[in-house]
Order: structure tokens, then C-alpha cells, then sequence
């Protein structure tokens, strides 16, 4: 939680007690208190300020209705007692009866438009219906009033937070650590809102502010921990989670991240056992049975996967991360049916809007006829799967009237005449359609909407073209030297599995000595990089620094005789093209490639070549490289 729960205002009763009355209130003394207070009030029963004092013995005894009772005896002879419609409003709201808290708050505000403690409890009493724009205006009446009143800012840091409005939430917590530095939850709550924004370095400089005062912090450390998770330091994530459960060992949810962060590091067991004890400590945490199976799938052991995501959704049936991760291991499986009904839930997940961050308000269509309507069709991951999935079009056009096909900017020449589209856009930056439409899909929800089997799958290749000036183009530059061969070695860094999907150039070392062999690089980016440092020991021209865009990609694959990728979207490219193509896989490859197989029904010229062992690209280059000699001698015979 972002916040810790906000405390009553504490105030001292402005109202004169009779002294020996008042000295052993403060001695703590209840029962002699409740003794003279009801001596006092038996000699004179006119005089409110018994009345309050008796109330507030018998709120410290815990008797509330008997409270509440002599605080109304009180205002029955004083209706205009605004600090007893507070120290009553008070009352409710520790019971939790809200709307009378708010009620007495708001009379205390109308007899004495200056009690600033009146607004921020009101403000504590909206926050605790998590009414926060009502809470906001309260706590900044409160702060007009009295600027120096740093449970106010504090207060209303964790509205703004709720609020999504993390910079001024930031501002108030400031605010609040500028009069007392020293607090150690606005720390903290600063810490998490950095976090929201994923300012990491801020907000892990928060959390060590925060243990720093509070050395037994559990909260902090598991938090801290994440941030140093998401900045990809594993080591240091790994040290607050334990640190955090050396303070609290029944601490569910630092047993749970520690989890995640052994598995992000392919410490399966490791990543298991956490997780079962967050299931022992806390048995409904649904997120760690999901967890625990995703790991379980990232082992092959799909069985007990499929009975761990099945129990998430008995605990949590909208549960929609268990539903797409679910998905996946159906469609790993050849289960389609279960599985694209199941992906239908991506747009459910938390962390979707890095994926695909609009939503659309337009009609979804259902696959009906549209004639003489306007269809959107948006892209909403990564080029590959804009690649493989566009084969969809055609079918999609064949329903109806015009398809407008939203794209990212380095996909739209490569697709300028393709069949089924009838316009081009980008996406718009408002997060809407960028051309009017009366209807809208997205692109991967077509194989649900076509009911599409392993039998059915669109694969009429190629269905991608490269530019015949591009071909022409490339075809000088490389000239018709040897058995040419494209290499794509790297994806994406940002790709949430590109650590296992991912290798290295050297890794392909063996091809270049293969005197039939031209190496070409089509790789882009920082892995780009590897090729300079490799120039003395690899004959490989890296070309993929000259691309602008895919259309150069399919001018220089329109002239190669094989191309070997690790799965990106060249791959995906070669395949639309019905170019040979070897798919280099990790152990648990992506789901549109299944367990085992060495073919793809999605692309009938592909070849996967898999790791036997998770992390050994070394036994997989060695099948590749005998395999490419055979095909490049049998080639220079023919």
C-alpha cells in the first residue's frame, strides 16, 4: 500500500476542567476520572464541560455508545459547542460510521469556519471512502489556514497519489519532510510515487532515506527491492527482499517478489520454494499461485502449470495476468481454442499500456459483414507480430467494406499495396483512431474472430514482397559471391525474455569459416555492435546499420539464399517472405512456436533449431553450422 492509514488529528480540549478532575485524566487514572466526573456532574448537571470530560473517560474505556451519549448531553445544553461536534465526529469516525463523522465534522466547520483540525479530519474521513477529490479540498482548506500543519501535506500526498497525480503528491510529501524531516512515511510514500513513475534511482534513494530512521522497515526493503528488480540489478533486489524477511519472516509478499526475482534469474527451485511459503503464510495469494505456475511452464512441466493457473482463477476468476499466461501454455500446446479465447485478456493485464497504451472507445467488431463501413485494424505489439499477423487482412476485407490499417512508421512501406488494406496510419498520439471508423479490432484478436486451428491457420506464403527497385538496389551492393547468408543475432533489449532469447555474434564463429559462406549482419541497434569488435575474426558484412526501414530489410532478404535469426522480427520477415529461414529458440521459446517441433505451420519455409538444454546455444550452432554446410555444398553443386 502507498500509504500508511492517516491518524485523527490529536488535540487538547480547550475547555477548563475542574483541576483535580484534570490531573488525574492525565495521570491516567480512568476509573478515579469516571468517579468525580460523575460527582460533578451529580452537583451541577448544566454544565457541558462535565459532560465532555465523562465522554472522553469513557471513549478511553472503550464504552463508545455511553461516549457518544454524554457528548449529545452536552450539545443538548450547548448546541453551539463546535470542538464537541469534532471530539463526536471523532468518535464515529474511529467506529467507521462515516457519514455521521462527516455530518458532525461539517457542523463543528459551520460554528467555527477556522478549525483547521475540523477540515483535516473531514479530509481523513473522505480519504477513508477513498473519495479523494473531496479529501483533496478539504486538507488544502486546512493548509490555507495553517501552511506549517504537515499531516495535512502528508494527507494529501496520498490522495494526489491515488489521484494518479504522482508530481504534486511528490510536492506535498516534500512539503510535509521540509517541517519534519524525519518522518519516516513520507519518505517511504515519496519512494513509492517515484516509483509509479518509474523514477527508480529516486525512489531508492527515498526507501534507503526511510530505513535509514526506521532500521526495522520491513515494508521499505521489499519495495526497495523492486525498484532495484525493475532497474534489472538482480543482486541488490535480492538483498533487500531477504533483508525485509530476516525483519518479518511471515512477510507474504517479500517471499513472493524474492520469488521473482530467482526466477528472472532462472533459479527455478529456488523461485518455487518462495513461493509455496507466500502460499503457506498467505494460501488466497492468488499472484503467487500464477507465478509459480509460469515458472513451472518456463520448466516444460506443463501439467502442473495448467493446475496452478487454474487455481488463480479459483481464487480470483478475473484474475486477468493468470487468463493471458494461461493462454499462452494452451497456445504452446496446440490447444488454439482455449488459448485465443484466452489472450483476449492481455488488455486486462497491469502492464499492457507498455505494450499497446490506447484504448479505443469505437465499437469492436465481431466479425460480421461491414459493408459499406469503415473497419480499424490496429497493430499492438512488435513488428514481428504486426509481420506474422496481416495475413488476417485479406480475410478481414473479404467481409466487408474499407479496412484502415493503423501501423508503426517503419512497416508502412513495406506495406503499401498489400491486399486487404485499404489505408494507412500511423497511431495517433491522443490515444484515439487516427482516421474516422465505425468499427475497430486489433490485429492479434483476428485468429478468434476466424475460430483458427492448427489446421486453419492462413499460410498461403509469401505474402509479403520486397520492393522490386529495393531488390535492385541491394543486389548491386552485395554482388553473387558464395552461399549468402543473413544474421540476425539480438532482439529487442526491452523484450521482457531477450535475456534467454538473445545470443551473441561470436556465437555464429563456425559459419564464417565455411569457405562456401558470406555472412551478411542484418542486425540493428546496440547489438549492432558486436560486429566491429568481431571485423579480424569473422568475415561478416553487417549491414543492418544501413537499413531506414523494413523495406530495406526485404530488399537485402530478397538476395540472400538463407537467413538465421534468433526470434525477432526478421524472422517473421524472411518467413512472410517465403524465404528460407532458420529460428534459432531458447528453451522455452515464445508461444507462437510451440514445444518440440522443428517446422512451423506458420511459415512453411522456417526451420527451428531449439535448445535441448536451457542456455546452450553451443550444441544448437554446432547442428546449425553442419547444417548449413550440407545446404551451402549442395547449392554450389546445383
Amino acid at each position: 500500500a502507498a500509504s500508511c492509514s492517516p491518524k485523527l488529528a490529536a488535540r487538547k480540549l480547550q475547555i477548563m476542567k475542574p483541576e483535580i478532575i484534570q490531573d488525574n485524566m492525565l495521570s491516567g487514572d480512568n476509573n478515579k476520572s469516571l468517579t468525580l466526573c460523575l460527582q460533578a456532574i451529580k452537583i451541577d448537571p448544566n454544565n457541558p464541560i462535565f459532560h465532555c470530560s465523562l465522554a472522553e473517560i469513557l471513549k478511553d474505556l472503550g464504552r463508545w455508545e455511553e461516549s457518544i451519549a454524554c457528548y449529545h448531553k452536552a450539545l443538548a445544553i450547548k448546541p453551539d459547542f463546535a470542538e464537541v461536534y469534532y471530539d463526536l465526529g471523532n468518535i464515529y469516525h474511529c467506529q467507521k460510521i462515516y457519514s455521521e463523522a462527516r455530518g458532525c465534522y461539517q457542523k463543528a466547520l459551520q460554528l467555527k469556519p477556522d478549525f483547521v483540525e475540523a477540515y483535516y479530519n473531514l479530509g481523513n474521513t473522505y480519504l477513508d471512502q477513498r473519495e479523494f477529490e473531496k479529501a483533496t479540498s478539504q486538507y488544502q482548506r486546512a493548509l490555507v489556514l495553517n501552511p506549517g500543519y504537515g499531516d495535512a501535506h502528508f494527507n494529501l500526498g496520498i490522495v494526489l497519489f491515488e489521484l494518479g497525480q504522482f508530481d504534486d503528491a511528490i510536492a506535498s510529501y516534500q512539503k510535509a519532510l521540509a517541517l519534519n524531516p524525519d518522518r519516516v512515511e513520507a519518505h517511504y510514500n515519496m519512494g513509492i510515487a517515484f516509483q509509479a513513475q518509474s523514477k527508480l534511482k529516486e525512489a531508492i534513494a527515498c526507501f534507503q532515506k526511510a530505513v535509514m530512521f526506521k532500521p526495522d522497515f520491513p515494508r521499505a526493503y521489499n519495495n526497495m527491492g523492486n525498484a532495484f528488480q525493475d532497474q534489472g540489478d538482480a543482486k541488490e533486489a535480492i538483498a533487500c527482499f531477504q533483508k525485509a524477511l530476516q525483519l518479518k519472516p511471515d512477510y507474504a509478499e517479500a517471499h513472493y517478489n524474492l520469488g521473482k526475482s530467482c526466477h528472472d534469474q532462472n533459479r527455478y527451485q529456488d523461485a518455487i520454494l518462495c513461493y509455496q511459503k507466500a502460499l503457506q503464510i498467505a494460501p488466497g495469494f492468488y499472484m503467487a499461485y500464477n507465478n509459480l505456475a509460469k515458472t513451472y511452464q518456463d520448466m516444460r512441466q506443463v501439467e502442473k502449470a495448467a493446475h496452478l493457473y487454474r487455481k488463480a482463477l479459483e481464487l480470483k476468476p478475473d484474475y486477468a495476468e493468470a487468463h493471458f499466461n494461461f493462454a499462452t501454455l494452451h497456445l504452446l500446446t496446440g490447444n488454439f481454442k482455449e488459448g485465443w479465447n484466452g489472450y483476449e485478456w492481455r488488455f486486462n493485464c497491469r502492464d499492457w499500456k507498455r505494450t499497446y497504451p490506447y484504448r479505443y472507445n469505437t465499437p469492436r467488431w465481431n466479425g460480421e459483414s461491414f459493408v459499406g463501413r469503415k473497419l480499424y485494424v490496429h497493430s499492438e505489439q512488435g513488428f514481428g507480430d504486426t509481420i506474422q499477423f496481416i495475413r488476417y487482412l485479406p480475410l478481414v476485407k473479404a467481409r466487408g467494406g474499407t479496412v484502415i490499417f493503423e501501423t508503426m512508421t517503419p512497416l508502412l512501406g513495406m506495406l503499401k499495396d498489400f491486399p486487404g488494406i485499404d489505408e494507412q496510419v500511423e497511431p495517433a498520439s491522443n490515444g484515439q483512431p487516427a482516421a474516422a471508423c465505425d468499427l475497430c479490432i486489433p490485429l492479434l484478436s483476428l485468429p478468434v474472430i476466424f475460430n483458427t486451428t492448427l489446421k486453419t491457420i492462413p499460410a498461403e506464403i509469401p505474402y509479403l514482397f520486397s520492393d522490386a527497385t529495393k531488390t535492385s538496389e541491394w543486389q548491386n551492393r552485395l554482388g553473387a559471391k558464395g552461399f549468402k547468408v543473413g544474421l540476425v543475432w539480438a532482439g529487442k533489449s526491452s523484450h521482457d525474455n531477450d535475456h534467454a532469447r538473445s545470443c551473441k555474434l561470436e556465437n555464429f564463429a563456425p559459419l564464417a569459416n565455411i569457405p562456401e559462406v558470406q555472412l551478411y549482419g542484418l542486425q540493428k541497434g546496440k547489438a549492432a555492435g558486436q560486429a566491429a569488435k568481431l571485423a579480424d575474426k569473422m568475415n561478416l558484412i553487417n549491414l543492418g546499420e544501413q537499413f531506414e526501414n523494413f523495406a530495406d530489410t526485404a530488399g537485402v532478404i530478397a538476395n540472400l539464399d538463407l537467413v538465421i535469426s534468433v526470434d525477432t522480427a526478421v524472422a517473421h520477415l524472411a518467413g512472410a517472405m517465403g524465404k528460407p529461414v532458420w529460428v534459432l529458440l531458447p528453451f522455452v521459446p515464445d508461444w507462437r512456436w510451440f514445444f518440440d517441433r522443428n517446422d512451423s505451420p506458420w511459415y512453411p519455409t522456417m526451420r527451428l533449431f531449439r535448445q535441448e538444454k536451457r542456455g546452450d546455444w553451443v550444441a544448437v550452432m554446432r547442428r546449425l553450422t553442419k547444417e548449413v554446410q550440407e545446404v551451402a555444398e549442395n547449392s554450389k553443386l546445383n
